[in-house]
């Protein structure tokens, strides 16, 4: 029998090993650094007042119309009396954003944020959106019985550029529904 070590684990674990005394001769910059700086939280937004309310229900209609900041804004969340709005486009990257502070109830103050909408995609949906002559092009197809792979073959074959599977998955659902209830009220 071989008596020499088949594992190369034991190699690793020499008792010869003599990196404590090596550790005196590197230099202490090296072994203590500064630690990294963490970056902030949040996204920092600085706010100005923009006007004093005294009705809630009518600045959070203004708000929501677009009359405030220019273009709609979405309720995103409530701190106590403090009511936060962001643009549409946040997931796009847009900071513009405005708070309500209630003061007693109704009456309060709103700031909006001094960044400005940017990162707002041109006619985004335009892209997302199916022209009207291939949506009735799957309509017809789908009274047909084809499911959504034969409706993309069917129309790669007409030349017309199909949407994704999911879109037509969602015109389908859409087809279905209308159908539901134009027969519930027949």
């Amino acid at each position: 029998m071989n008596s020499e070590l088949k594992s190369g684990e034991s190699v690793l674990l020499d008792p010869t090993d003599n990196t404590l005394e090596e550790i005196q001769d590197v230099p202490y910059n090296i072994i203590l650094r500064e630690p990294l700086r963490k970056k902030k939280r949040g996204k920092a937004i600085l706010n100005e007042l923009h006007s004093s309310f005294d009705n809630f229900e009518e600045i959070n209609k203004k708000v929501e119309d677009g009359e405030v900041n220019e273009i709609s804004m979405i309720f995103k969340k409530q701190e106590d009396t403090k009511y936060r709005y962001y643009c549409r486009y946040l997931s796009h990257g847009c900071q513009a954003a405005l708070y309500l502070q209630l003061q007693d109830g109704k009456s309060g103050h709103c700031f909006v944020s001094e960044q400005d909408h940017s990162n707002h995609p041109d006619k985004a949906s335009q892209k997302d959106k199916v022209d009207q002559e291939t949506k009735k092009r799957i309509v017809k197809l789908e009274n047909l019985g084809l499911k959504p792979d034969g409706i993309i073959r069917q129309l790669f074959k007409e030349g017309i550029e199909p949407p994704k599977k999911t879109t037509i998955d969602n015109i389908q659902r859409e087809i279905r529904k209308i159908k539901k209830v134009t027969k519930a009220h027949t």
